[in-house]
């Protein structure tokens, strides 16, 4: 299966520009971060560019990350559910052994491609929260919209779905299922290389899926929690740099991701 496309909630160049300010975040008084429209990135003082987010609530963008979710998991469920129809027995395990080795494959692949566009979803949310002229305290407020549906529902059902669901799934129908029914049929040299190969390619591809899952939950969290302290302390300064600082780390994974 190809690698879905990135889904991209942003179409145009934003800046924010403000004075960094102290105080507490419950008051509505004070400079914010703004943002306003620009097509100039060559001047060295400019501010950092942000993609300007499409949705027009957080709710909007919250059924979003939601359906992608949906539609993405099911995707990779499908694939799953042809295979298995297909491999009634150890001998059909035997003749399709490429069709195994390239779900797996995708199994890893959408997972990857599933991660980096929560990445995508984090930046979204920050770019939306802090590029509107509510208050701080709103703005830190809503910051838990990103923690409770990307990091928290969203982020989780990668993990019970496909880590702790589809490769669980796998587990059981083929290495000890399919496979494991051919130690009666077949000489045992034969046998035990697929089974040792079933398994070995099983466990790395979820080992693997769970490295992925956890390193972009990590990320996610440190980004949601960095964010929400700068909202907190109204540093805009800092908060533009650890947008920056986000925004060229989901460039290099998005190169990493094409070049694989």
């Amino acid at each position: 299966m190809k690698k879905k496309p990135l889904i991209c909630l942003l179409s145009m160049v934003m800046t924010l520009s403000a004075a960094a300010c102290g105080g507490d975040p419950t008051s509505d008084t004070g400079s914010q971060p703004q943002s306003s429209a620009t097509n100039d990135t060559t001047t060295d003082n400019s501010e950092p560019a942000l993609p300007k987010v499409t949705v027009s609530s957080l709710d909007e963008l919250n059924t979003e990350v939601t359906e992608y979710v949906d539609s993405a998991i099911a995707d990779l469920q499908t694939q799953y559910d042809a295979l298995t129809a297909s491999i009634g027995d150890y001998n059909a395990y035997v003749e399709n052994i490429g069709n195994v080795q390239q779900f797996y494959a995708s199994a890893l692949s959408d997972t990857e491609t599933m991660c980096l566009q929560m990445y995508q979803y984090a930046l979204d949310y920050v770019t939306f929260i802090t590029s509107s002229d509510r208050s701080f305290s709103d703005q830190y407020d809503d910051m838990e919209e990103l923690y409770d549906v990307v990091y928290d529902e969203e982020g989780t059902r990668i993990y019970d779905d496909i880590y702790d669901g589809i490769m669980s799934d796998a587990y059981d129908y083929f290495y000890d299922g399919v496979v494991s029914s051919g130690y009666d049929l077949v000489p045992y040299d034969e046998w035990s290389d697929y089974s040792s190969g079933e398994y070995d390619l099983w466990s790395d591809t979820r080992s693997d899926i769970y490295d992925i899952w956890s390193d972009t939950r990590s990320d996610i969290y440190d980004f949601y929690s960095d964010v929400r302290s700068d909202i907190y302390a109204k540093e805009t300064k800092d908060l533009e740099k650890d947008i920056t600082r986000f925004q060229e780390d989901l460039s290099d994974l998005r190169e990493e991701l094409s070049d694989e």
